[in-house]
């Protein structure tokens, strides 16, 4: 059996991590890429053709003057936006053109880089909306922000996702960093093997 990556993170926190114990959750994993996993009612949700969490192809128009990709199986919009690719974009908007990796953007806020700071606040403020709309469409208890953005930079992010999430939504499920970071797709094969 083959399964995506971020559903087995999903499982895995399930089973073991931060969503234990809470039956309708999404794992929002951001990094080099971007995907979801839904659990619903305590199960793994995959769709009807195994897509579903592909919210990468989402087309948000929050910033309707950015050129959008053109579709395909690439990057899809909001992968584009706020994926490791994303963020290092951001950054060279922002005037940090020296920066080579994501990590180094949030490194650079944690250290008081007002630019990097303000590439944060564009993050969440992403995230903000795409949360709105899963919260909308799937009434989630919990998001769960995993992968190297999400679980790296979840401390800088949580508390600006929260305010942007109130300020444009009525939905406002609990948010939660991951607990078991990489190591958790690994456990989550192991639980969907072991079921």
């Amino acid at each position: 059996r083959f399964e995506n990556d971020v559903n087995l993170a999903a499982v895995s926190e399930h089973v073991q991590g931060v969503a234990r114990g809470s039956d309708d959750f999404v794992l929002l994993s951001i990094g080099s890429g971007v995907g979801m996993g839904v659990i619903i009612d305590g199960e793994l949700r995959n769709g009807a053709r195994g897509l579903a969490g592909e919210i990468g192809y989402m087309a948000l128009d929050m910033d309707a003057d950015e050129p959008r990709p053109a579709a395909g199986w690439g990057a899809g919009p909001f992968e584009a936006l706020v994926s490791s690719d994303g963020v290092l974009q951001l950054a060279r908007d922002k005037g940090l053109p020296d920066v080579a990796r994501a990590v180094d953007v949030f490194d650079a806020a944690r250290a008081g880089n007002q630019a990097a700071a303000a590439c944060v606040a564009i993050e969440a403020r992403r995230l903000a909306h795409a949360i709105a709309a899963i919260a909308a469409v799937l009434d989630p208890a919990l998001v769960v922000l995993g992968g190297g953005i999400g679980a790296g930079a979840g401390d800088l992010l949580l508390g600006p996702i929260a305010d942007a999430l109130a300020a444009i939504s009525p939905f406002t499920p609990r948010l939660a960093i991951s607990t078991l970071g990489a190591d958790g797709v690994i456990a989550g094969g192991s639980a969907v093997g072991l079921r």
